[in-house]
């Protein structure tokens, strides 16, 4: 970037600029002075060309620098007093952040939360919620089911995740397949794993799920650690509790040395060592080169360990929504429907699954339809939520249910615009529901309900003005048996 950067503002054409950055080597974090070292190409540019070695010299000075601001999606800063007490701050889209980045605000002793605002939470509450109206199920309760439901292990199986937090890319599906899930600990184990470095114990830890012969300790002491894992340290929580095992660790220590392995700390790493290979010989007598082959072991997989009660936190959504999906499919992919309203392409996506499940997908009903999608449970079906229905809304749709579940079903257009009134609906909404066919069910052609719109809308609207003025109709007085 700094030498994209500095490349622009000489004015040099993009093509050169793009040519001169891809001489520095696709190394993560390497600096300009290793790329010279590393590459020759760049090396030989340099002294050949004046214009790229004032840019690699001025590089050397800037890089490391901060480039830009950004902000965390979900980041939240905590402290005893006002942060303009301790921080100075800014506003960036309208959020006060800090402007300090997050390892410096950590050191001053502010506490950093990350506070995930889920959509799946929602789809969760919602699906419970279709469960318990529409199969009369009033107590039914997400958090209350078990994690043992062969069910729900046999959809995991069969890789039929889309939908299911954590395990729907494609990726995921291909190794819930490969693992055989046979527990809720090997989802935790499955969402861990399956991140750009660990990826690469995942056949490992498949070999010695199948065939406990393939599994190694790299000490005996290390077995209750790792047991869950056939071997592998996927959490940081046991890779300090391995260090506490092995060589006496408290928590906080462990904790520390943690921290140090995961950040490569050259100092703070060489002060760990010698630690942990005094440690492990006060604890258990081990030599220090069987020592300090543990530590690298340890190390390997530190670099790389996820937190487990993050990934346990997470298993638990991908169970909790995978459980729905298995046992209340139409209410589940009701609920995921409905958190997509409003956008095409997944909604498109998630029609093609509701049919890939053997449900049908059924249009919008006045007289059948909720606000948000709904299931038809004695059909294996979903019905198109009245406030899905592009030009109708959501405000639109809770007056119609509203006035259906107050005075009955709808019986044809005509009772329709007489009782919602104008207030509620106009000409444009009933015209999208009428194309939209909600009004299939009078067994009226949609055109001709449309090309009708005005003449009912005026004609009811006459009506109501007579009796809101007092004056009625011939057929009224007949209707009241008046002489």
């Amino acid at each position: 970037m700094v030498v994209r950067d500095l490349a622009r503002i000489r004015d040099l054409p993009f093509v050169e600029s793009n040519r001169l950055a891809k001489l520095i080597p696709d190394d993560i974090n390497i600096s300009l002075e290793d790329a010279l070292k590393k590459s020759k190409e760049l090396s030989e540019e340099v002294s050949i060309n004046p214009q790229a070695a004032s840019i690699i010299e001025t590089g050397r000075v800037i890089e490391g620098m901060v480039r830009n601001s950004g902000k965390h999606a979900c980041g939240m800063i905590i402290a005893d007093r006002p942060l303009t007490d301790i921080i100075p701050v800014t506003v960036q889209e309208g959020d006060l952040t800090t402007q300090y980045a997050k390892d410096p605000v950590e050191k001053l002793g502010l506490l950093k939360m990350d506070f995930l605002g889920l959509k799946t939470l929602t789809v969760i509450d919602d699906a419970q919620k279709l469960v318990r109206k529409y199969r009369q199920k009033p107590d039914f309760d997400i958090e209350k089911v078990n994690f043992e439901d062969p069910t729900t292990f046999a959809l995991l199986n069969e890789a039929k995740t889309v939908g299911v937090f954590q395990l729907e890319s494609g990726g995921m599906q291909s190794l819930c397949r490969q693992f055989g899930i046979s527990t809720i600990d090997e989802i935790v184990a499955l969402i861990a794993l399956y991140r750009p470095g660990p990826m690469q114990f995942i056949p490992e830890f498949i070999k010695s799920k199948k065939d406990s012969a393939n599994i190694r300790y790299a000490h005996p002491l290390l077995e209750p650690v790792a047991k869950e894992t056939y071997g592998i340290l996927v959490y940081q929580e046991q890779v300090m509790e391995a260090a506490r095992v092995i060589a006496g660790y408290t928590l906080g220590g462990a904790d520390l040395l943690r921290r140090a392995m995961g950040k490569k700390i050259k100092e703070e790493m060489d002060k760990q060592r010698s630690i942990f290979v005094e440690g492990a010989a006060k604890t258990h007598k081990i030599e220090k080169k069987k020592a300090e082959e543990i530590f690298a072991t340890l190390e390997k997989f530190a670099e790389y360990g996820f937190n487990k009660s993050h990934s346990a936190a997470y298993a638990i959504l991908s169970y909790r929504t995978a459980y729905l999906k298995a046992n209340y499919p139409v209410e589940f992919m009701s609920a995921i429907l409905t958190s997509e309203q409003g956008n095409a392409d997944k909604l498109a996506e998630f029609m093609s699954e509701v049919e890939a499940l053997g449900m049908k997908a059924l249009g919008p009903d006045v007289n059948q339809s909720d606000t948000d999608f709904t299931p038809v449970i004695k059909d294996n079906a979903i019905r198109f939520g009245l406030g899905a229905i592009k030009g109708v809304g959501e405000v639109a749709a809770r007056a119609i249910v509203s006035e259906r579940e107050k005075n009955g079903p709808f019986k044809d257009f005509c009772d329709f615009v007489a009782r919602m009134g104008d207030q509620d609906l106009n000409a444009r909404t009933l015209d999208c529901l009428c194309r939209a066919g909600a009004f299939d069910f009078t067994g009226e052609d949609r055109q001709h309900l449309v090309d009708s719109i005005e003449f009912v809308r005026r004609h009811f609207s006459a009506e109501r003005k007579e009796r809101a003025s007092g004056q009625g109709s011939l057929f009224d007085m007949l209707a009241r048996g008046t002489p």
